[in-house]
């Protein structure tokens, strides 16, 4: 589940206690640069789409949005992960 809204991250933790596996979403006290979530956007369900784990998939594109808009931007992205599989949550 990907919530590209600003402020999604109360809606994003609904998603969880329902049962979403993985959840993507934007820190609730942020708003996120239009062109930063483009870009996040595109390098998440690039990588999705050639198979790779949602986590590292979320690592890369929080990455590629750290270095063309800063740490601070990119920190705004949220994963919320099954606590099973929990990779590192961001």
């Amino acid at each position: 589940m990907f919530i590209a809204t600003c402020h999604s991250e109360f809606v994003g933790k609904i998603f969880k206690q329902s049962g979403a596996k993985n959840v993507i979403c934007i820190d609730e006290e942020h708003e996120v640069n239009d062109e930063a979530i483009i870009l996040f956007t595109d390098m998440f369900y690039g990588s999705i789409f050639t198979n790779v784990p949602v986590p590292v998939a979320f690592q890369q594109a929080k990455l590629l949005v750290s270095i063309k808009f800063g740490e601070k931007e990119a920190n705004i992205f949220k994963l919320l992960e099954d606590e099973n599989n929990k990779h590192q949550e961001s």
